[in-house]
């Protein structure tokens, strides 16, 4: 992957909380999208989040570590799908070494500047999943 030779003031953000499916983009700390790459889905989200970030960052021509950081909505939705989100959100951060923030969900704009303000004060920290509810994860006996 070609990697930019400055750091950008791009921001990577994450929402697998959406009721079909994915969202990840590229924005800036403003809020303006850059790209966005949105899969409709009913599951399947950990197969489809890491090649759906790869083939974004890819088309920009953007390396993980010349990220600003990483926003990832945190919950509620769905176990399965918030828990890939953050999981994956959180290795990234991890091995780029860039900070990562978990945050409520809503138009991927306001997201975006609303919470970017938030890395700074993000010290390379791991997000907590927020489900909304107990995990069902199991049947009932």
């Amino acid at each position: 992957m070609p990697h930019k030779s400055l750091p950008s003031r791009d921001l990577l953000v994450i929402d697998t909380t959406l009721l079909d499916g994915l969202c990840v983009a590229l924005v800036q700390t403003d809020g303006t999208i850059i790209t966005q790459r949105t899969i409709r889905t009913p599951y399947g989200h950990g197969e489809k989040l890491l090649p759906a970030i790869s083939r974004l960052l890819e088309t920009k021509k953007v390396a993980l570590p010349s990220l600003q950081g990483i926003i990832v909505v945190s919950g509620p939705g769905r176990f399965s799908a918030v828990r890939a989100g953050v999981a994956v959100a959180n290795a990234l951060a991890t091995a780029a070494g860039v900070p990562v923030v978990g945050v409520a969900g809503g138009p991927l704009q306001v997201v975006a500047a609303r919470d970017a303000k938030l890395l700074n004060k993000a010290s390379h920290k791991l997000v907590i999943p927020a489900y909304g509810q107990e995990p069902s994860i199991t049947l009932k006996k």
